[in-house]
């Protein structure tokens, strides 16, 4: 689950600025992130974006989509898979469903999404 990336890198923050070594080291106050493909999508999950899978199969199914938006063989297996433990799993469901809240950290200043994996399935948090 892609949004639950972004309480890992809050959590990491966390830490790093009570760390004996390098939180004496860093600003609170000017903390930015970066990230590659799903590591964008990470940031700007940070950053407001707004998860919602339903978004990225809806573009998968578009008749518009071109070989090159369609998901890799394993995505469609793996979307086989969340369907059936949806189904028959109460806690992957409970965590499933929390793909439509933010996980906006107002601590990081700024972003840097290089090649945002998973963008599709994004919206933006705030009007």
């Amino acid at each position: 689950m892609w949004w639950l990336r972004a309480v890992d890198l809050s959590a990491i923050i966390d830490a790093m600025l009570v760390d004996k070594i390098f939180g004496s080291l860093n600003d609170p106050a000017r903390i930015g992130a970066a990230g590659n493909s799903l590591g964008s999508y990470t940031v700007l999950a940070v950053a407001d974006g707004i998860s919602d899978p339903e978004l990225l199969q809806v573009l998968y199914r578009s008749p518009a989509s071109d070989v090159s938006c369609r998901p890799p063989p394993p995505a469609a297996v793996m979307r086989c898979e969340t369907v059936a433990r949806l189904s028959a799993d109460p806690d992957f469901r409970q965590r499933y469903s929390e793909a439509g809240k933010s996980y906006r950290d107002e601590r990081i200043r700024a972003v840097f999404a290089m090649a945002p994996g998973a963008r599709a399935g994004l919206r933006t948090g705030q009007p």
